[in-house]
C-alpha cells in the first residue's frame, strides 16, 4: 500500500512541475502583450519587415509563444516568402491550445496554399473544418480553393467573452480642493492636501455582431480622502458603456460607434449633489502605409449638473456639448508615438460655464526593461469662458507618467505619476496640482 502512495505522489509531482514548466511566467505574459501590440499595429500598417524584426528577436527568448509564431506567419505571409510562414506556423502549431488550434491550421493551409501545395492545404482545411471556432471559414474556403491564391480572410465564430476586474489603488493628492496659489499661501498643507483610496470594479462583455465586435461594460466604485477638509470630495462613481467595431483590416478605414453613461454623486452635501453625463461617440480611422493611423473623432454629449441651494444660475453647467478631435498615432521601433488637435464647445445653460476648449494632446508608449511598460502623456490646452462676467480665460499643461507590469496571469500593478499646472485671468483659478498612485487589478 505504501508503495502504491510513493508511486501516486511521485506522479504528482512531476505533473505539477511539468505544468508549472509550460506555465508561462509573468514577465513573459507581459512581453507577449507588448510585443503582440506593436506587432499587430505593423501587420494592420503592412509595415511587414518591422514585424518580422520584432518578432524573430522574440521568439529567440520565449521560443513556446504559440500567438508570436502565428504572427510571425503573418507577417512573412504579407511579404511573399510563404515557405518561411509554413515554418513559422507549424511551430504556432506545435505549442498551440484548445481554443487556437483552429485558427494556426487555417493559417499553416493558406501558407501552403499560397507556396502551390494545394492538396496539402485541402487536407488542412478539413482538419480544421472539424473545429467550431473556423468551421464556416474552412468550408468557404474550400469551395473557392486555387493552388497559389490567398484563402479568404478567416471569420471566427466567436464566443459570448465575459470579464471581471477589481482594481485598488492607494495614493496622495497635493491640491483636493483645488485651491489658488493666494490661497495655499495661506492655509496649512494638510487643510488640501490628502491621502486617497480608490476601489474600483468593472463587469465587461464582448460579442460577434454584424461583422464586428459588441462591447459593454459596466463600472462602479469609491473615490475617498482621509483629510477632514477634503472629504467633501468624496466620490461614487458609476458608468455604464457600449461599443460597437468592425474587425480592424490592414489598409481600410475603420469605424467605430459608442455609448457611454457616466454619473457621479458628491459628498459635498452628503450625497445629494450628483451629475451625469451622456456621450455619443463615432470614429473613424484611417490607417497609412509606413506604420501609421489617423483616427477622427466626433461625440456629443448632454451633462447634467445639481446646483447647490443659493447658488446662482449663471453657474448652471448642464447643458450640451460636442467635441471635433484628430490624432495621428506612428510606430517608432517598439514605441509608439500619438499626437493630436480638440476643439470642445459646451453651451452650458449657466453664462459662467459657457466655454470653448482647445487642445494639443501628446503620448508616448513604450516597452522597457523586467517586463515593464511604460508610458508618458502632456496635454496643453486653453479654456475660453468669453461670456462669464470676468471673460475668464484658463491655461492649462498637464503632464503623467505611468509604469506598468503584470505580476501573474490575472495581477497587474502600476505607478501613476502626475502634474497639473492651471494659470487664468482670475486669480483664484491660478493653481499647481500633484497626484501619485499606486494601483493593483485583478481578473476574474
Amino acid at each position: 500500500m505504501r508503495n502504491w502512495i510513493v508511486i501516486v505522489l511521485v506522479c504528482a509531482v512531476f505533473s505539477i512541475q511539468s505544468w508549472a514548466a509550460e506555465e508561462p511566467s509573468s514577465e513573459q505574459k507581459t512581453n507577449r502583450e507588448v510585443v503582440r501590440t506593436y506587432v499587430k499595429y505593423y501587420l494592420r500598417h503592412q509595415e511587414y519587415g518591422e514585424a518580422i524584426r520584432a518578432l524573430t528577436e522574440h521568439v529567440v527568448f520565449d521560443a513556446k509563444d504559440a500567438g508570436a509564431w502565428h504572427l510571425l506567419g503573418q507577417a512573412y505571409m504579407g511579404s511573399g516568402e510563404n515557405k518561411r510562414a509554413i515554418q513559422t506556423i507549424g511551430e504556432a502549431l506545435k505549442y498551440a491550445s484548445e481554443d487556437t488550434r483552429g485558427i494556426f491550421l487555417y493559417a499553416y493551409a493558406d501558407a501552403l496554399n499560397r507556396a502551390g501545395d494545394s492538396e496539402k492545404a485541402r487536407a488542412t482545411l478539413l482538419e480544421a473544418g472539424q473545429i467550431v471556432q473556423v468551421s464556416e471559414s474552412a468550408g468557404a474556403a474550400l469551395a473557392v480553393l486555387k493552388s497559389g491564391v490567398a484563402l479568404p480572410s478567416l471569420k471566427l465564430a466567436k464566443p459570448s467573452l465575459w470579464k471581471t476586474n477589481l482594481g485598488v489603488g492607494m495614493g496622495y493628492d497635493s491640491n483636493v480642493l483645488l485651491n489658488s496659489d493666494a490661497v495655499m499661501a495661506t492655509i496649512k498643507r494638510s487643510d488640501t492636501a490628502s491621502p486617497v483610496l480608490n476601489v474600483t470594479g468593472q463587469v465587461s462583455n464582448e460579442r460577434p455582431l454584424h461583422q464586428g465586435v459588441f462591447a459593454s461594460r459596466l463600472v462602479g466604485g469609491i473615490n475617498g480622502y482621509s483629510a477632514s477638509a477634503a472629504q467633501k470630495y468624496n466620490a461614487l462613481f458609476a458608468s455604464l458603456g457600449f461599443d460597437w467595431a468592425r474587425e480592424p483590416e490592414a489598409d481600410r478605414v475603420s469605424f467605430k460607434l459608442g455609448n457611454g453613461f457616466d454619473i457621479n454623486w458628491l459628498n459635498s452635501s452628503g450625497y445629494k449633489f450628483f451629475s451625469w453625463t451622456d456621450t455619443i461617440k463615432p470614429r473613424v480611422i484611417y490607417p497609412h502605409s509606413k506604420g501609421g493611423e489617423t483616427e477622427i473623432e466626433l461625440p456629443i454629449y448632454y451633462q447634467r449638473f445639481t446646483l447647490d441651494p443659493g447658488d446662482l444660475a449663471a453657474n448652471n453647467r448642464s447643458g450640451p456639448g460636442g467635441r471635433v478631435g484628430i490624432s495621428h498615432r506612428r510606430a517608432f521601433g517598439s514605441g509608439l508615438l500619438s499626437s493630436g488637435l480638440r476643439f470642445e464647445r459646451h453651451f452650458a445653460q449657466g453664462a459662467n460655464y459657457r466655454a470653448n476648449t482647445y487642445a494639443v494632446p501628446l503620448s508616448w508608449s513604450q516597452p522597457l526593461v523586467w517586463g515593464l511598460a511604460g508610458s508618458l502623456v502632456f496635454e496643453g490646452a486653453q479654456v475660453s469662458y468669453s461670456e462669464s462676467a470676468p471673460s475668464r480665460t484658463d491655461r492649462s499643461a498637464r503632464f503623467s507618467l505611468s509604469l506598468g507590469r503584470r505580476f501573474a496571469q490575472s495581477v497587474f500593478g502600476a505607478i501613476d505619476v502626475a502634474a497639473m499646472r492651471n494659470t487664468s485671468t482670475v486669480m483664484t483659478a491660478r493653481y499647481t496640482k500633484l497626484t501619485a498612485m499606486l494601483r493593483v487589478s485583478y481578473e476574474f
